[in-house]
């Protein structure tokens, strides 16, 4: 059934029919705020399987992959800002950063006397579940 999906989506997805789409789907996120990449796909009658068969097809052509990558920050962006003006619950925020866009969060670093001397690296110590101890 992927091949036939492919296939399909070979002759209908030309790099002139996916710049076009991208271009309509930009308008429709900048005039409506919208905060998320399956909102925009449905908005334009597509599912989500079509942004990452255009991520595959094309990822070798600049020009369309640096066209995605506008949408995907400007979602970003939207989510941030959502979260830090209160429009988007920050843990909802926090959800879609990561899962979406690739953030993680980075571990405190627990640092010792040690650490402060030169050649020396600061030391995390983790407990048995993998948290971080004072």
């Amino acid at each position: 059934m992927s091949g036939t999906f492919k296939n399909k989506n070979a002759e209908k997805w030309t790099e002139s029919s996916v710049l076009k789409c991208l271009s309509r789907m930009m308008q429709d996120v900048e005039e409506n705020a919208i905060p998320y990449i399956v909102r925009a796909m449905i908005n334009q009658g597509l599912s989500r399987k079509i942004w990452a068969y255009w991520r595959e097809k094309y990822a070798d052509v600049s020009r369309i992959m640096e066209r995605m990558d506008i949408p995907e920050s400007t979602f970003e962006t939207h989510l941030l800002e959502g979260a830090l003006g209160s429009r988007h619950a920050a843990s909802v925020a926090i959800f879609a950063l990561k899962n979406n866009h690739h953030w993680t969060d980075k571990p405190q670093i627990l640092q010792t006397e040690k650490a402060h001397t030169e050649n020396q690296t600061p030391v995390i110590i983790l407990d048995e579940h993998r948290r971080i101890l004072l």
